[in-house]
């Protein structure tokens, strides 16, 4: 049953005899651009992979070379809080991290996933 609700889409998808009705699409309002600012956290970055905003607006964010960096927007500051060895090649390197949901009150909970140069694996670190 499935496969042939898979094979079915994919035929009427191929074919393309059948025209789409875009009239039947709904999607949440768009907000207007002008509340919208752009902020440039830093500038020379080598591949940003990811960022997370915390309670105090400060946005810690990495590099795919292994640089964890915080953004501080009382200062306009950026400074590296992290550099991580990693494994660079294809694809890899310091990939995502994540803060835990109590980190302003603890001051610690910072994910990271990366691949450690010299390992053949993917390390998951909480610090």
């Amino acid at each position: 049953m499935f496969i042939q609700h898979v094979w079915g889409g994919l035929k009427w998808v191929l074919e393309g005899s059948q025209k789409l009705d875009y009239s039947r699409v709904t999607s949440r309002r768009v907000p207007e651009e002008n509340r919208f600012t752009i902020d440039i956290l830093d500038w020379g970055l080598f591949e940003p992979t990811e960022l997370e905003v915390l309670n105090d607006f400060r946005v810690i964010f990495t590099e795919r070379g292994g640089r964890v960096k915080l953004y501080d927007p009382e200062r306009d500051t950026t400074i590296i809080v992290a550099e991580i060895d990693v494994y660079q090649e294809q694809e890899d390197g310091l990939m995502s991290l994540a803060i835990d949901p109590e980190f302003e009150k603890k001051q610690l909970g910072l994910s990271i996933l990366f691949s450690a140069r010299g390992r053949t694996k993917t390390a998951l670190v909480k610090i």
